[in-house]
């Protein structure tokens, strides 16, 4: 599903929010990348968008060992702060 689409609520309801996928989760056509996340905030719960970004991981099994490698990895690509004068 798009994060925008306005069924997401009463489908999460009907098969539960951990149960789906998101466009960033799985190829699609025609994602609203990068504002997926934020679209979905805006359009569901925010418990119910929790359920579903964090059901993707589960669906794809990832671990939390994968996203702390994850999250070291995203930390060396950060660039350097630059000091303010």
């Amino acid at each position: 599903m798009e994060g925008s689409e306005p069924e997401i609520e009463p489908t999460a309801a009907l098969i539960g929010a951990d149960r789906m996928c998101i466009s960033t989760d799985y190829p699609h056509f025609d994602s609203n990348f990068p504002e997926v996340a934020n679209n979905l905030l805006r359009t569901v719960r925010r418990e119910t968008a929790a359920q579903i970004l964090a059901g993707g991981a589960g669906l794809w099994a990832f671990t939390e060992e994968d996203f702390t490698r994850a999250g070291a990895a995203a930390a060396k690509r950060q660039p350097a702060a630059v000091p303010a004068d």
